[in-house]
Parts: C-alpha cells; structure tokens; sequence
C-alpha cells in the first residue's frame, strides 16, 4: 500500500467508466483496516500537486469513512447477521486530529 497507488484508485472512482470505479471503490475498502490508511489519504489530499479531481475524491472518501468508522459500532448485515465491528485506530486518529489541528494554526 503506497499513496501513489491509493491516488490512482482515488482518480479511478471519478472516471468515467463505471466499472472501473466500482473496482477501485472496492480495492479501496479492503484496505480500510490497514495501519496509516487514513493517514495515506489525508497526505493526497494535502497535496496541492495532486490533480484537484483526486483530491476531491479522497476528502470525500475519507470523510465518510470517517463518519462510518470512528466510533465502534455494530454493524448488522443485509441478512441480519452482525457483521464484525470495526473502528478507526487509535494511532490514525491522532494523526487525523494533528494534522488538522496543524492546518487550523498555521492559516
């Protein structure tokens, strides 16, 4: 996992092809419980280089998974079942905080 490629899959859901969106939306969620995902994001979205579109893509992206995620929760299944529960760690949490924090004080 590298921001390189996480920024192309960021660009892909945007694209025009539908199929391809859906693929990369896909890829993206396998790795939302992997350690500095989060933080991977909000560095492409910092980024001024980053092609405004991407950008777009991943606050969005982030802040939803942000909304679903930053609290435990249960998660219950389309057939009812309770899925497994899942929260944003801890460490990425500060990192999102921090940095945020970070560009409040320097604007």
């Amino acid at each position: 996992m590298n921001a390189e490629k996480i920024a192309m899959l960021l660009g892909a859901t945007v694209g025009a092809d539908r199929d391809q969106a859906q693929s990369a939306e896909k890829e993206l969620d396998s790795m939302q419980k992997i350690l500095g995902f989060p933080g991977l994001i909000l560095q492409i979205v910092m980024n001024k280089s980053v092609d405004p579109a991407v950008r777009q893509s991943g606050a969005i992206y982030l802040k939803n998974f942000c909304q679903h995620f930053w609290m435990e929760r249960e998660v219950v299944g389309p057939d009812g079942d309770s899925l497994s529960n899942f929260a944003i760690h801890e460490t990425d949490k500060k990192v999102i905080i921090l940095r945020n924090n970070y560009d409040i004080m320097t604007k």
